[in-house]
């Protein structure tokens, strides 16, 4: 992965500056998510999210389609796994609140089994030098966390936009 910063600019002045990121050895270009968190959370969840019609997210729709390379389906899809995609700001705030309340329960939800950590660890391994500090249990561990998060906080998010209510509890989902 690559670091940019993406700057959107009238004659020369800069308005907004963002990053963004390469991904898949520089074919795929991305903005970087925001990063959230549940309301008053002192566990240290943290999980990746857009909200649309934000220009973040509407760069990201443009990069998708008119971006430096191609972008499939199945790239996107893939990106997007562990995303949440809020409807609007309040709908964001009033998730994080939600989900300050379910508390340990979210956080046991989102702890990686050791076969995960292997699994990524193995992974990770072809692409980085021996002895990376992203190799280390605790980079593993926080990298599986946090995508277990947004997984599990996607979940949470279309069951209410379904139904309408918060689930209770979350203690039993698969990841």
């Amino acid at each position: 992965m690559s670091q940019e910063s993406a700057y959107i600019q009238y004659r020369q002045i800069t308005v907004k500056s963002m990053q963004a990121a390469f991904l898949d050895s520089a074919n795929l270009l991305f903005v970087v998510p925001d990063v959230g968190t549940p309301r008053n959370s002192f566990d240290r969840i943290f999980y990746r999210n857009f909200t649309v019609n934000t220009l973040k997210n509407q760069v990201q729709n443009l990069f998708a389609v008119n971006g430096p390379n191609e972008v499939s389906k199945g790239d996107l899809i893939e990106f997007y796994k562990n995303i949440v995609v809020y409807e609007s700001e309040e709908e964001r705030k009033d998730t994080e609140i939600q989900l300050a309340k379910y508390g340990e329960m979210l956080t046991n939800a989102i702890k990686p089994s050791e076969e995960d950590l292997q699994k990524l660890k193995s992974h990770l391994s072809t692409r980085l030098p021996k002895g990376s500090v992203e190799l280390s249990k605790s980079a593993l561990t926080s990298t599986l966390m946090q995508s277990n998060a947004g997984i599990i906080i996607k979940r949470i998010l279309a069951e209410h936009q379904t139904s309408g209510s918060w689930l209770d509890p979350i203690s039993d989902w698969p990841k």
